[in-house]
């Protein structure tokens, strides 16, 4: 099985993921590795499975990676994991985690979906987890969002943290049971 790991990455937290999961799929399968910048257009519809990852910008999927998204043909013989990152906490745990999370990643997995049913490529899941926000996000965060001192000094020494040895071990397992489902 072909897979090609594409992504996008402004402050190289998504790089680091793509990494992790590009480095546990060519422990067993043909794995290239492309920033969407570097990509050629022709080789898409080389590999069986695609995965494309993003950093969260304004709730969303980066410009970047929704561009290349939508230049995505409907005939295709591939099918799509996406992976991104973003500056909020993950939703799991409490009522304001999932407040969060939805209002300033909420749109990330809604953005695969769609286009990947326009398009009808088959969609095989994503995967997030948190990254270090730069130094503008993390203003932008602590004066437009988390304004309250005592909560902003724990987001921004977790945020600060992130990605986490945990969470590249988690993008790989994630894109190695993509491959296991797939070849069930």
């Amino acid at each position: 099985m072909k897979t090609l790991v594409l992504y996008y990455s402004k402050t190289g937290n998504t790089k680091k993921i793509a990494e992790a999961i590009h480095s546990s799929l060519s422990t067993k399968h043909s794995s290239k590795l492309v920033s969407v910048k570097e990509y050629s257009k022709e080789d898409i519809d080389d590999y069986d499975i695609l995965y494309v990852g993003a950093p969260c910008h304004d709730a969303s999927l980066a410009k970047p990676i929704i561009a290349f998204l939508n230049s995505l043909s409907s005939d295709h013989s591939f099918k799509l994991a996406g992976f991104y990152t973003h500056s909020t906490t993950p939703p799991e745990g409490s009522e304001r985690n999932k407040q969060l999370f939805n209002d300033w990643a909420g749109l990330c997995h809604k953005v695969f979906d769609k286009i990947t049913k326009e398009k009808k490529i088959d969609f095989l899941g994503d995967f997030h987890c948190q990254g270090k926000a730069s130094f503008l996000i993390e203003k932008f965060i602590h004066f437009k969002i988390i304004k309250e001192k005592e909560e902003w000094h724990a987001t921004k020494k977790e945020m600060r943290l992130h990605p986490t040895q945990s969470d590249l071990d988690n993008a790989k397992e994630f894109a190695l049971n993509i491959l296991e489902n797939i070849e069930k």
